[in-house]
């Protein structure tokens, strides 16, 4: 079998996230045929490290701090040509373990997914270098600028925006073949580089013989899947919470909202007011699809695509998104989602699938087969 080495930002197991479940799939299809030595990493103090028994596995700790403290950190993101984040995934130990094991295994295919990673391709120069894009990550930050609430916030991610956009255009052309995860990235991508480059898709899916179409549910039940750790999933539940959940509230008494992911604890004070329950993380997200009616996807930054808009497609239940938070999948609104922009209308179609039984099976059924054939 030929040798991979594989370096990705997190750890996909336990699969409880988008992209954990997106790798974790690829996985498990590219180790039928190769090899894999696999790199992660943890935030130390932040993230749990995760316990892998998956054979030539390696955890490494990333420490987001800088020397000198807080402030070193404020001025590198303000003075370094380097993104901030990109420059928190550049560990010395992980570089010393990853050259040793290329030359000590042979390996002549080393892939790294996200940009963030990307730096870990050039250690050894004979390889063949794969990078796996699952976002537009200048397009993440300058989404962020436009509209994150905070005004210093913003500035950095303006920042950010212009050094990632510099970052892209130096090192994704280094690389050997460029994969993304949809047309929209690869359109986006072909402006950025006015089509000089090649970019594949290797398009999101889940493994449908193990998630099965569940029942009908009647009690109105919403829930939102992904980590609480992530800002703009956190900006999406805020704006959910705050300016659409009030009207819901008012046409459906008895509605209550589930947030899934780790994480949150800042959060947590909209208990006190509204019919919310943050979870937290869970290894069995099929009991929360079972409970659930309906799946939202409010996010209002981002790109790439929500492959937890498929897992809850194949559960059969259905989904109201933003166009954002749906974008990049070939989906039809109306038939097998729900795409609402805006509070008010986002609103109103909640409403309206739980009110209208057969709206909503048709929307689940149609949902159902198109992650089936994903």
């Amino acid at each position: 079998m030929k040798k991979v080495l594989w370096v990705f930002p997190y750890f996909f197991m336990p699969p409880d996230s988008g992209s954990k479940l997106r790798v974790f799939n690829l996985y498990k299809n590219l180790s039928k045929e190769f090899d894999i030595f696999l790199f992660s990493f943890y935030e130390k103090g932040k993230e749990r490290k995760p316990n892998s028994n998956i054979k030539n596995s390696y955890i490494c700790e990333r420490y987001f701090s800088f020397p000198g403290g807080k402030f070193v950190k404020i001025l590198y993101s303000i003075f370094s040509p380097t993104p901030l984040y990109v420059r928190s995934f550049k560990i010395k130990d992980a570089e010393e373990k990853i050259q040793e094991t290329i030359k000590k295994e042979d390996i002549k295919i080393v892939q790294a997914d996200e940009i963030y990673t990307a730096q870990y391709l050039f250690l050894i120069p004979e390889v063949k270098k794969i990078l796996i894009l699952h976002n537009v990550d200048s397009l993440f930050f300058w989404r962020s600028f436009l509209y994150h609430p905070n005004p210093f916030r913003k500035i950095f991610f303006l920042l950010q925006f212009f050094k990632m956009r510099r970052y892209e255009k130096k090192i994704i052309p280094k690389a050997d073949k460029v994969f993304c995860v949809s047309e929209k990235d690869v359109e986006i991508f072909n402006r950025i580089f006015k089509g000089k480059i090649k970019f594949e898709i290797l398009p999101n899916g889940v493994d449908t013989e193990e998630l099965t179409l569940l029942p009908y549910q009647e009690k109105p039940i919403l829930i939102y899947v992904g980590s609480m750790k992530y800002h703009p999933n956190i900006l999406a539940i805020k704006w959910f919470i705050e300016k659409v959940f009030p009207f819901v509230l008012r046409e459906i008494q008895d509605v209550y909202f589930y947030v899934i992911g780790e994480g949150g604890e800042r959060l947590r004070r909209y208990e006190r007011k509204y019919p919310i329950k943050f979870i937290g993380y869970t290894e069995d997200l099929k009991l929360w699809y079972e409970k659930a009616k309906i799946t939202i996807v409010p996010l209002k930054i981002g790109s790439g695509t929500r492959l937890k808009i498929f897992e809850s497609m194949a559960y059969g239940r259905p989904i109201v998104s933003t166009s954002i938070g749906a974008e990049g999948i070939e989906i039809k609104n109306g038939e097998e989602i729900i795409i609402a922009d805006g509070h008010l209308n986002f609103a109103k179609s909640i409403i309206y699938l739980h009110r209208n039984k057969e709206f909503y099976e048709k929307i689940r059924i149609n949902g159902n087969l198109l992650a089936s054939e994903s």
